[in-house]
């Protein structure tokens, strides 16, 4: 069984951004009138949302042309460059391009080769030999061989490592390298989806010889190595020239992340061509990036959602009645008009978008502030609680959850003192140390890999320490199960479970809104938000 002939089935809804905007007060105005229910609301945003099934076509006029530096604004700048502890976008972005990983999801959301060529599965799908390149060099002219992979996949599961993608490829019982140029995982169960675990962004493999030096010193296969990083400025790749597919991909010869924080630096810098993209912008930012003749923007219907977390260890969120009541305070139809702009689908506090073929249905819970109040008053807070919430203007729709949660919560006798942190800051000492705070997830390829990624017991990137026994069984059995419609239910009541006794909120799933110079060519918007450049180049 070759999953290059199965991989393309799985894709996600793509639009242009002809979508109307509101402003704070329109939107606002708009939640009052709606009047609509949940599954009527998702349904006109759907509506909105459904131009085409098909990627968002690259621009491109004419064959590509080899030269020239992009330049990209955004957020903040890489933390370290080590795939196995990369958590943040900044570092997602340089990564993609320095390292190369065995397989890469497109736009499309399907699989291709990358360093691996092909890929097949015993019958009982718990064995996978992966064929690899032989034509292949690491930027420091090092051969790539198989016992890259295999000292890679060592690496990541070596507790001492503390990889956030330990938890991915726990299901490895060993990888052995049957020559230069194939390995072999056996599987300790079945798993009919293993090679999209190797398409995730933190699969990169990395030199056997130098793997514990890439946080500072980072040496891939990849088609550009750095050149220079400056904290909090800017982080330089320049194209290697040992590249395997240099006639098809690397048509630049620089990259520059340019790290400008503010959203209305950022739009003047695109639309007066001081840069030629930026990572994402806000829903408000469209009417100035849509009214210039030199910008083209681009919307996408993706997995990216925003919780609101809980850490279940820590009072009063190890309480099950005030996790309940939290989510009883949200309005989630008015959280997209609101805190969106309408760019977003309302969600049910799980994390599979329905664009996902494992999506399990989950009813979208009406806010009741009379219920929410009796759940508080039964935990002891008879009248109401004083909590403190922290955010970031860092990513955009993050700040305006948490404005336009602290005002429905008000409504239950929820007090918010919303605290503001410089995103750079935030990953690094607010996320997963304060008990509740606003996080930021991309979209994964698979529904297994975003629920046991963060909510399975023991998971590596857990925010909020949560463990529910049945609902990792849930998660076990769909990955044994080789009928896609029998993993679709297991999936489908992991959700639920997820969402009924779940540490987060999960208000929405938003569209990932990006721009970029017309000069740009060939590049393409990713439902994953990454910022792939491999096939881009600049005309003129």
């Amino acid at each position: 069984m070759t999953l290059q002939d199965q991989a393309p089935t799985r894709r996600s809804r793509f639009q242009d951004t002809s979508l109307g905007h509101m402003t704070r007060r329109d939107a606002l105005k708009r939640t009052a009138a709606l009047g609509l229910g949940a599954p009527a609301f998702a349904g006109l945003l759907f509506a909105r949302s459904a131009h085409s099934t098909a990627a968002v076509p690259a621009r491109q006029e004419g064959s590509p042309v080899r030269g020239g530096s992009v330049r990209v604004g955004v957020a903040g700048s890489a933390g370290g460059f080590d795939p196995a502890l990369n958590t943040t976008m900044e570092e997602i972005y340089a990564l993609e391009h320095i390292f190369s990983s065995l397989v890469r999801t497109t736009p499309d959301m399907a699989l291709e080769p990358d360093l691996a060529l092909a890929w097949e599965s015993n019958e009982t799908g718990d064995r996978w030999t992966f064929t690899l390149r032989d034509d292949v060099t690491f930027h420091d002219g090092a051969e790539f061989t198989a016992e890259d992979v295999l000292a890679t996949i060592d690496y990541h599961l070596n507790p001492e490592t503390a990889s956030l993608f330990r938890t991915n490829i726990a299901m490895i019982d060993r990888v052995e390298a049957t020559s230069s140029t194939e390995v072999v995982f056996r599987l300790s169960y079945p798993f009919g989806e293993f090679p999209e675990q190797l398409a995730h962004y933190q699969a990169r493999i990395m030199p056997a010889a130098k793997i514990g030096q890439m946080a500072t010193d980072p040496v891939g296969t990849g088609p550009y190595r750095l050149e220079a990083y400056v904290p909090g400025e800017r982080t330089v790749l320049r194209r290697y020239d040992g590249y395997f597919d240099l006639e098809g991909q690397a048509f630049l010869d620089e990259i520059q992340y340019l790290a400008i924080p503010e959203e209305a630096t950022k739009v003047a810098a695109l639309t007066s061509g001081g840069i030629e993209l930026a990572n994402e912008f806000q829903p408000t930012s469209l009417p100035l990036l849509e009214s210039s003749p030199a910008v083209t923007a681009t919307e996408i219907v993706s997995g990216s959602h925003q919780p609101i977390v809980m850490d279940v260890t820590r009072a009063p969120f190890d309480d099950a009645r005030v996790r309940a009541a939290l989510k009883l305070c949200v309005d989630r139809e008015g959280v997209v008009a609101v805190a969106l702009q309408g760019h977003g689908v309302p969600a049910a506090d799980q994390v599979v978008p329905p664009t996902d073929p494992m999506y399990g249905d989950v009813p979208i819970p009406a806010q009741n502030l009379d219920r929410a109040r009796k759940l508080l008053d039964e935990a002891g807070y008879p009248d109401g609680i004083d909590l403190t919430l922290h955010a970031t203007p860092g990513r955009p729709g993050i700040m305006e959850t948490a404005l336009t949660f602290k005002d429905m919560a008000l409504g239950a006798g929820v007090r918010v003192e919303l605290v503001s942190h410089p995103v750079d800051v935030y990953w690094a000492e607010v996320w997963k140390h304060e008990p509740f705070l606003v996080s930021n997830w991309i979209g994964r390829p698979t529904a297994d890999m975003m629920l046991s990624t963060v909510y399975m017991c023991g998971a590596s990137n857990t925010e909020s320490n949560w463990c529910n026994e049945e609902f990792d069984a849930r998660i076990m059995a769909a990955r044994s199960a080789l009928d896609a419609e029998e993993r679709r239910q297991l999936l489908a009541d992991a959700q639920h479970i997820l969402s009924e006794d779940g540490p987060v909120i999960v208000p929405y799933f938003r569209s990932y809104i990006t721009a970029f110079s017309n000069r740009l060519q060939g590049f393409r918007a990713h439902p994953l938000r990454y910022l792939d450049l491999r096939r881009a180049w600049l005309d003129g």
